[in-house]
């Protein structure tokens, strides 16, 4: 796993460290509201889809004779829904599958670096300078955050794409204690 990172280090850097995010499934605490409220406003939506179908339906002729293209926003809306409550319950596991599948970490004897991307590779770094903050959660599996960490998390964030949270984090990886031991040693070192 050191190759990936190789093109992205200076010529006195070397990396120390490589790991992964936990990988699979994973289901996190904020996910027992989510699945059932996506699923309570999947179930709604379907509802109402489900009467205009069925109104539909029984009134195919009447239909047929009043309908206009104006109605295709009214039909769709209902969709959509479905679609987005389906996306809250479902969806958003397989997602975060995804983008932890595409996440790598590493630390170098300079700094802290992420390499993750769907549909391509992008880089985020920070330098492991001794004033930077850094948290950690976890025993043997845990996060570790770089920087200040945010009070609350955003909900609209949590659907749409699910972590620990906005900063720069090591999220979920394994020996959560000995990275984070390796870190604070390389800022004493600075």
């Amino acid at each position: 796993m050191k190759e990936r990172f190789k093109d992205y280090l200076g010529s006195n850097e070397e990396t120390l460290w490589t790991g992964r995010p936990q990988q699979g499934l994973l289901f996190r605490s904020y996910d027992l509201f989510w699945i059932p409220s996506s699923l309570i406003f999947a179930s709604f939506a379907g509802l109402i889809l489900m009467e205009l179908f069925l109104g539909a339906a029984q009134n195919a002729q009447e239909w047929r004779q009043e309908f206009t293209w104006s109605w295709i926003p009214f039909l769709a809306i209902p969709f959509l829904f479905v679609i987005i409550g389906f996306y809250m319950a479902f969806g958003r596991f397989f997602t975060d599958m995804v983008r932890r599948a595409n996440t790598y970490y590493a630390i170098s004897n300079e700094r802290a670096l992420i390499v993750s991307g769907f549909f391509g590779q992008n880089l985020d770094a920070i330098g492991l300078e001794p004033q930077l903050l850094i948290s950690m959660r976890g025993k043997s599996r845990g996060s570790i955050h770089f920087g200040a960490e945010p009070k609350g998390t955003n909900p609209i964030v949590l659907f749409m794409m699910p972590s620990d949270n906005d900063a720069f984090t090591f999220e979920k990886i394994k020996d959560v204690r000995k990275v984070y031991a390796l870190i604070i040693e390389i800022q004493q070192k600075r």
